[in-house]
């Protein structure tokens, strides 16, 4: 792949502006190319031209849909200015490699940033609670919602994360009492508002899919799904010494303690043989 770069601009006799760099690193990232936007964001400072919060979004979402959350947390920390539509793409960008901490930390801190939360940042780091069976945390952010906004308040996405997490740890009660809401707000919401957050069919293909799980009163043994999950070539397998083994098993483990959690689901059984909470010692991955 061809890359343009501000030299390339000189040469053609014209002068690279911050408009120049901005739609070149917005080609780069549109086109999946994260090293061409990067160089693009460096090389444009080396020329004295300051990136503005617009060129800083751009490639913070490049890095977010490459899965470089280690990247994007550097820049995202380097902002001077910070909106909504940022914190929101680095939301996105911790949701797609499942960093829940991340993505919790950055919201929990919007108020220091002079930053107020709107209804996408709620629902993403719903998601994200969801995801690690957070579920203290994600009854705490709908209380907070409803002190705000009045009870029953909340976008419908987060009572149904709400309820696919207590299915997922056994909460039946509160499952239940999650997707009646659910319900209730999507009568309620007005439906020009209604198809900004949630689409109305999703969320009642996911409240059926729950309600069905939630029926047969099963609390899922995830090991079957962990195993699935992390399957590596036989090629790995026999190069890989006993060490780098052993070094790899760790490495899973803690990811999956920082995204899926899996501490939860060993404190509520869900997993029930091959993990150990002290040592993260899980041969049966």
């Amino acid at each position: 792949q061809r890359r343009v770069h501000g030299q390339q601009i000189l040469d053609e006799g014209l002068t690279p502006t911050i408009y120049s760099y901005s739609n070149l690193i917005n080609a780069y990232v549109c086109s999946g190319d994260i090293a061409g936007a990067s160089a693009a964001y460096a090389e444009m400072q080396t020329k004295g031209l300051s990136p503005n919060i617009i060129v800083q979004t751009t490639l913070l979402k490049g890095y977010g849909t490459a899965g470089d959350i280690h990247s994007a947390t550097k820049l995202f920390k380097s902002m001077r200015t910070v909106d909504i539509r940022v914190v929101n793409t680095y939301l996105r960008g911790c949701i797609r490699v499942g960093e829940v901490q991340r993505g919790f930390n950055v919201f929990a801190k919007m108020a220091e940033m002079a930053v107020r939360p709107d209804v996408n940042a709620q629902k993403y780091v719903g998601h994200l609670l969801r995801q690690g069976l957070r579920s203290a945390e994600l009854k705490s952010l709908i209380e907070r919602i409803h002190a705000e906004a009045g009870k029953g308040q909340a976008d419908p996405s987060l009572y149904v994360d709400q309820a696919h997490l207590s299915a997922m740890i056994g909460k039946w009660t509160s499952c239940r009492n999650a997707l009646a809401r659910a319900e209730r707000r999507l009568i309620d919401l007005p439906r020009s508002e209604l198809f900004k957050s949630l689409e109305v069919s999703e969320a009642r293909q996911e409240i059926e899919r729950i309600r069905t799980f939630e029926a047969k009163r099963q609390v899922p043994d995830l090991l079957w799904f962990l195993q699935r999950t992390f399957a590596f070539s036989a090629r790995l397998c026999a190069t890989a010494t006993p060490a780098s083994r052993e070094q790899l098993v760790c490495q899973l483990v803690k990811a999956l303690i920082r995204s899926f959690g899996l501490q939860v689901c060993i404190d509520h059984n869900l997993i029930t043989k091959g993990v150990s909470s002290n040592n993260h010692n899980t041969h049966s991955l």
